[in-house]
């Protein structure tokens, strides 16, 4: 590979056991989004040029990598590009960003059931044929054998960056962590240590199969490698796969998995997948904790997969504008909701109020409504609406957690807590807002509450009966 097409590696945070975190961003390699499979990608188009193959079929789903990079290069090198897709997991009519790039470029999707792959191949090769051309799959015979030794060359050959990389560092690797799919990158890393020596473990973090599943997978790559290359055997206990984040097989995850992409987002400025890097990034930091691991100095390689992180915020957007306003009535939802907003006020609420109890007195006299994104509580009302006497409501506490401001959650929250005490046959409802606070005065003079009292604070009042 050009030398251009180097990553950068840098050091990321230290964790609470010592352990020094640090990240290959392959997801900068500058082509086509990069990632691992860009560089696989390209040791199977320098294949098809040493075999003087003049046309491209590749093997995936709508929204693999892969056939994204490849169509990419195919593109660039004006060659004729389609792909197999099996459809028994895959919708043919869904779209994502990387199924649109791939068609952008003018790769074609044939369409197949998993059993019908092999015909199908031998179909398309024989179309490509009778067209005067000399197709090249990418995994060798209709099969898929015979090119298993290509795409483990791809990191095998991009190890020496990282060896360099200690080098310029002054830093050993213990551990190198990744998602694990195919295989090909976990068997590439392991047979460049082997080259260069070293005695780093590699961790990867399984996206779709179960640890044995991807052991055996990983063990014929190296095999079939080493009857190429001369290096040294992997032995089979260097072969480490963690199969307990799977969420249920390839493209599943969990609430978890997407706080850890928010907070990697929010912190550094790393975008994850759902797919791969996120799930991989999230088992690392359980790993890490459930083996006792201080003190060593840890590799993330970001295998990239940028397009599915945008898949991951268009579908959170979709969230977005259907959002709900719903009651909450569990207390430790709403306390943990309270303790990660309190300093967000002028006076910290935690000084003003003891935050259990005033959660438990909201939930038994009041109401909560709030507005959940990504499975947590981040914008709330809390208000009393049980003064039937004076028919008087007050609203206690209206708040969006910082990062979630600007998506007008606070007005969406205000018009229902609004709606709320019409229905509870409230007359009025009034709130305190500090004076400071000319954000929060300004949203409740475009609602209609007027100003009655001044002081440190200012009392604000709205007339709801209809």
């Amino acid at each position: 590979m050009n030398d251009l097409y180097q990553s950068p590696l840098y050091k990321l945070f230290s964790d609470e056991y010592n352990n020094s975190i640090y990240i290959k961003r392959d997801d900068l390699l500058p082509f086509s989004f990069g990632g691992n499979k860009f560089r696989i990608a390209q040791t199977f188009i320098d294949d098809m040029r040493t075999k003087k193959k003049n046309c491209l079929i590749g093997y995936g789903s709508i929204q693999s990598n892969l056939t994204r990079a490849l169509a990419n290069l195919a593109s660039k090198e004006h060659i004729e590009y389609s792909i197999i897709c099996p459809i028994d997991d895959t919708d043919p009519f869904r779209m994502n960003f990387n199924r649109i790039i791939t068609e952008f470029l003018g790769g074609h999707f044939f369409f197949c059931k998993k059993n019908e792959i092999a015909e199908n191949i031998e179909l398309l090769i024989n179309k490509y044929t009778q067209k005067g051309f000399d197709p090249y799959y990418i995994y060798g015979n209709k099969f898929g054998h015979g090119n298993e030794s290509i795409p483990v060359s791809a990191y095998f050959l991009a190890y020496k960056e990282i060896f360099i990389y200690e080098r310029q560092l002054n830093c050993l690797f213990d551990y190198i962590f990744l998602p694990v799919g195919t295989g090909m990158t976990q068997a590439g890393l392991l047979c460049g240590i082997s080259k260069y020596e070293r005695d780093t473990d590699v961790i990867g973090i399984s996206v779709a199969r179960t640890t044995e599943q991807e052991r055996r997978i990983i063990r014929n790559y190296i095999d079939v490698f080493r009857k190429d290359n001369e290096i040294k055997d992997v032995s089979d206990k260097k072969i480490v796969v963690d199969d307990s984040f799977l969420c249920n097989g390839y493209g599943g995850y969990n609430l978890e998995i997407e706080n850890t992409i928010d907070m990697v987002l929010r912190k550094f400025g790393v975008p994850l997948d759902v797919t791969y890097t996120g799930k991989a990034f999230h088992g690392m930091n359980h790993y890490l904790k459930n083996n006792n691991i201080k003190n060593k100095n840890i590799l993330f390689l970001h295998t990239g997969g940028t397009p599915l992180f945008f898949d991951y915020m268009n579908k959170q957007h979709s969230i977005l504008d259907k959002k709900q306003v719903v009651q909450y009535c569990d207390f430790n939802v709403v306390v943990d909701y309270l303790n990660k907003i309190e300093k967000d006020f002028p006076i910290p609420l935690s000084e003003r109020v003891n935050i259990h109890e005033y959660a438990k007195k909201v939930l038994n006299k009041g109401v909560v409504l709030g507005i959940k994104y990504a499975g947590c509580l981040v914008s709330a009302s809390l208000f009393y609406c049980n003064d039937t006497k004076h028919k008087i409501a007050y609203l206690t506490l209206l708040g969006t957690l910082c990062g979630y401001h600007g998506l007008g959650y606070a007005q969406d929250l205000l018009e229902a807590t609004i709606e709320f005490c019409k229905k509870m046959k409230m007359d009025y409802l009034c709130l305190d807002v500090d004076i400071k606070n000319t954000k929060a005065i300004s949203l409740y003079s475009k609602y209609g509450f007027m100003i009655e009292e001044f002081g440190e604070k200012i009392r604000m009042n709205k007339k709801i009966k209809e």
